[in-house]
């Protein structure tokens, strides 16, 4: 995508990686939405094709296939080099390292995570319970084993439309009621499987316990 200097690379297939690379030099991509003109994002560049060297030590360590790098600019810098992936319509696949579970982990450390999900019936308006649902699940696919992670969906009592009061309770959806769970995998799709078969209802007036709750995990 970008690069401070021409690239004349050899590349061929090799069975390690499973498609043509080169040996040569590393490459360099930058996401889709970030400014290529951008000074930090130049720097970046030629800063870091001083990596090669270390990348390229980095091959013969057992069990190491790709070697790379991540910067806050969103510049990824890979060895060996390749022929980025693109999609079925012929379009180069986007990609920002700084989105990547290996990124978060290495610049923020462990997180602990409790999520307050409005579930009372407001969010059935204007496309807010999608939205929030698409909110949480980008959460959930940040974080890593080293994290910890809870919802909680608030809703409070209300009376439905035959007149008929209702009281239900504020639900948390991990396998733990009263502490965060670690983030695994297993449990990330737990706690995402059990979003998804929330539906918006009630009143808010379940709010307030609800942030009790998140705060004491």
């Amino acid at each position: 995508d970008f690069a401070p200097y021409p690239l004349s690379l050899n590349f061929g297939y090799n069975g390690t990686f499973r498609r043509n690379v080169s040996f040569d030099q590393s490459i360099v991509k930058i996401p889709d939405y970030v400014t290529r003109s951008d000074s930090n994002v130049i720097n970046t560049v030629k800063w870091t094709s001083r990596l090669d060297g270390t990348l390229k030590s980095l091959q013969s360590l057992r069990n190491v296939r790709w070697s790379y790098f991540g910067a806050e600019t969103g510049v990824f810098r890979i060895f060996p080099s390749y022929e980025w992936t693109s999609n079925f319509a012929g379009f180069r696949v986007d990609f920002d390292p700084r989105t990547r579970p290996w990124y978060l982990s290495a610049t923020s450390g462990p997180k602990n995570v409790g999520i307050f999900l409005d579930c009372s019936s407001s969010m059935s308006r204007d496309g807010r319970w999608h939205i929030a649902k698409s909110a949480v699940n980008e959460i959930l696919k940040s974080l890593t084993r080293d994290d910890f992670v809870n919802i909680v969906c608030a809703r409070g009592s209300f009376y439905n439309e035959h007149g008929e009061y209702r009281n239900p309770t504020n639900k948390v959806l991990g396998c733990n009621q009263t502490d965060l769970i670690r983030a695994t995998q297993s449990n990330r799709k737990q706690l995402l499987e059990a979003m998804n078969i929330q539906n918006p209802y009630g009143s808010s007036r379940g709010h307030r316990s609800a942030l009790q709750t998140v705060g004491n995990m």
